[in-house]
């Protein structure tokens, strides 16, 4: 028997990103099924714990598969469950960032520009990279990579509007700048302002998203929730090595793909506002002419 017969569960990764949809949970998600079957059921983790027998031992072969061998059967096994949902992200995460291509063109060049521009091609890759470990069969990690996406897009608005202040004491000194601090700096007055006038951000909104990051911030420990993503909640049981897909998560799959796919909708949406507010090739400041304002009630900043 493969090792890998332990499952997975999905791991519940903060809001995917900016608006009030995307702070909007199904409530079983996160109080549901997974809550049932394991992380407050004591007696749940020793039946799992309990159920290793002689021919499960692990070996390197084994081991060998888990770390280079490919996921060709996860992935297909996601593409079933959500295949369209997975296309529409893809969809939408290529033409993100081929419009976020076209536009450096016009974008002068300095050192604040080129920083805003990389934390807004982290936010980008970091939600492509979520999505890859997530039908990939690591739930876990890609949770971790779409709070990379979390704190980029706020450092990102932040360091473009000058106003903030917050680009100047970034490069004051980079190593020791909290980048973690900026999902709490665009809340304080000031700043929230700042950015309301230069990009139509909604701090009310926000606030809404840092619910769910309060949650994501304890799945990103070894907390009784998170224990839960390394048992199969399928009547076999099991502990989980390596990549996993369970069936008994499915709608937690489902609902973590439209996460990134939410997310994926909201950068396409908020990255030319950022774009559009850095200073032009020659020097004058970019006008938002021919953008579209912000949708605070679909897209909140």
């Amino acid at each position: 028997n493969s090792p890998r017969r332990a499952g997975r569960t999905r791991r519940v990764d903060g809001p995917s990103l900016l608006g009030n949809r995307l702070a909007r949970t199904d409530p079983t998600y996160l109080g549901g099924s997974l809550q049932q079957n394991c992380w407050y059921a004591p007696t749940t983790i020793l039946d799992n714990m309990q159920q290793s027998q002689p021919e499960d031992r692990i070996n390197l072969e084994a081991v060998r598969q888990i770390i280079l061998g490919n996921d060709d059967t996860v992935v297909a096994s996601f593409q079933t469950l959500c295949g369209p949902e997975i296309d529409r992200a893809l969809d939408v995460l290529a033409a993100a960032y081929r419009d976020f291509q076209d536009r450096q063109d016009d974008v002068a060049l300095t050192e604040q520009t080129a920083t805003v521009q990389l934390f807004i091609h982290v936010a980008l890759n970091s939600t492509m990279t979520s999505l890859h470990h997530l039908v990939h069969g690591h739930p876990i990690a890609a949770g971790h990579m779409m709070r990379h996406t979390m704190e980029a897009i706020p450092m990102a608005m932040l360091c473009a509007v000058p106003e903030t202040g917050v680009y100047d004491r970034y490069d004051s000194d980079r190593s020791r700048f909290d980048v973690g601090s900026a999902l709490h700096l665009v809340t304080q007055r000031k700043n929230a302002k700042a950015l309301a006038e230069s990009l139509g951000f909604d701090v009310e909104a926000w606030r809404e998203v840092l619910k769910m990051i309060e949650l994501f911030d304890d799945l990103s420990h070894a907390s009784a929730l998170s224990l839960g993503f390394h048992i199969k909640f399928t009547e076999e049981g099991g502990l989980v090595l390596g990549s996993e897909f369970d069936p008994a998560k499915s709608k937690e799959y489902e609902s973590d793909v439209t996460r990134r796919r939410s997310a994926a909708e909201s950068l396409q949406h908020v990255i030319p506002i950022i774009m559009g507010a850095l200073p032009r090739r020659g020097g004058s400041p970019a006008a938002q002419q021919g953008l579209e304002g912000p949708d605070t009630s679909a897209h909140a900043l």
